[in-house]
This record gives C-alpha cells, sequence and structure tokens, in this order.
C-alpha cells in the first residue's frame, strides 16, 4: 500500500522549534527567506518542474507575501535551455570543472581529472591559473558576478529584494547553483528523495500562493538544514513555526 504524501501541516510539525528571537523579528521575513532557499535549492537539488510557469507564479507569491516588488520577468532574461543544463558551459575548461564538481563534488577536482575532462594539458592549465583551487577561485568570483552584478554594491551580502530580482533571470539563477556547487554546498540525498516525494511543487500540483509560500519554505528547510557547507540555523521559532500553519492552511 503507497503510503500517502504528508501535508503541509504534517511538515511543519516536524519542524524543530527553538526559542523565540528576543529581537521580536517578523517571522514572515523569516519566512519569505526559506522560501526563496527552496526554489534555489529545489532547483539545484532538480526536484521542481522543468518549466517556467510555476517559477514565476512561486516569484510572484513570495514577493507578494513579503511586501516587496514583483520582479520582472522578461523573455530576453529566460533561457530554458541553458536552465535545463546548468552545469554545462561552452568553455571546455570551465565545462569540466562544471561537471566534475557536479558529479562528485569538490573532491573530484583533481588537476589529472580537470585535463582529462577539458582536453586541456596539466602543463598549460598549471601555466594559466596556477594550481586547482586558484582555478576554482577565479570561477567562484567570476560567478559571484555574473548572479549579483548590478544588484548589490560591492562586497555586500545579498539580500531577500536581490535574491527575488536575481530569482527573475536564467542566467543568474544558473550562476547562482553553479557558486553553490563550487563552494562546497552539496544536498543529501535522502533530503532530495523525500523533498522529490512529499512537496506538492515537486508533484506539480497547483497550489494557491500562501499554500505555494509554505511549501516552497518547507522545501528550503528540508534541503538546506541536511546540506554539507550550507549555514542554516538549528531550529525555527515558534512564530514562524506559527506562521507556516496559517500559510498551509
Amino acid at each position: 500500500m503507497t503510503t500517502p504524501a504528508p501535508t503541509l501541516r504534517d511538515r511543519v510539525g516536524l519542524l524543530p522549534v527553538g526559542p523565540g528571537d528576543p529581537a521580536g523579528s517578523d517571522p514572515r521575513e523569516t519566512v519569505a527567506a526559506l522560501a526563496v532557499d527552496g526554489v534555489l535549492l529545489g532547483f539545484y537539488a532538480e526536484v521542481h518542474p522543468p518549466d517556467d510557469g510555476w517559477w514565476g507564479r512561486a516569484l510572484t507569491a513570495v514577493a507578494s507575501y513579503a511586501g516587496l516588488p514583483v520582479p520582472h520577468q522578461c523573455a530576453s532574461n529566460l533561457d530554458l535551455a541553458l536552465e535545463a543544463e546548468p552545469f554545462r558551459d561552452p568553455s571546455p575548461l570551465t565545462d569540466a570543472v562544471l561537471r566534475l564538481v557536479r558529479e562528485g563534488g569538490t573532491g573530484a577536482l583533481t588537476l589529472d581529472r580537470i585535463a582529462e575532462e577539458s582536453g586541456r594539458d596539466p602543463d598549460w592549465i598549471l601555466s594559466m591559473h596556477g594550481s586547482v583551487q586558484e582555478l576554482v577561485d577565479a570561477l567562484v568570483g567570476r560567478i559571484a558576478e555574473e548572479a549579483f552584478d548590478d544588484l548589490l554594491p560591492a562586497h555586500d551580502e545579498p539580500e531577500l529584494p536581490e535574491l527575488l530580482a536575481a530569482c527573475a533571470s536564467s542566467e543568474r539563477v544558473v550562476a547562482m547553483v553553479r557558486f553553490l556547487a563550487l563552494t562546497g554546498v552539496e544536498l543529501a540525498p535522502g533530503a532530495v528523495d523525500r523533498t522529490r516525494a512529499g512537496s506538492p511543487v515537486a508533484r506539480g500540483e497547483r497550489l494557491p500562493d500562501r499554500a505555494l509560500v509554505a511549501a516552497l519554505a518547507l522545501d528550503g528547510w528540508a534541503l538546506g538544514s541536511t546540506a554539507r557547507r550550507y549555514p542554516w540555523p538549528e531550529a525555527v521559532t515558534a512564530d514562524v513555526a506559527t506562521e507556516l500553519r496559517a500559510l498551509a492552511g
């Protein structure tokens, strides 16, 4: 007998809940940030529908819920072919690094493997880049600029408005997941499988906007809280859990 998928309220009930925030911050800010994590990590995990229709709805729902301008998605910013293969690149060297890190994590990035996959001579790679780590560092720097170049002052960390704006562009979304991979963020396979089976977003269900925000936030928690090298809190506050319960309906 097939086990029924958990409801959104079931999933909220499984969240670890800690003390309240002494600063009294708005729980909606946390929920919206979790939902954006759900959008990005869901794309990284390849658990969400492979089309742009739900993506636009998700950005609209999260922005409206957070009281922020809805990011403008224009045709010139969308590239479904790029989104379908985010770890492929026209540059043989970059392509080799991205494919290796996607398949085996940062531990797969050895000089011999990169040389073999790119068709480049190892001595040429060293003469051009100094070392594998310097090559990766240069790619990480370039990719960070591609994701947020004109959205942020130099050296600032992206906040929710910048993240939402970046999510409206295929190139920037792809840059962000490449950044995650190259900086060693690895999703737990069990969490990916559970999200794929338990998320109504992953199953392609059409949800009301409030429930969509809750579903994405829960996906964000499921994937982010178990990821390697992805900074994450130990628990949500009671206010955040209450807000998620209300959104779940």
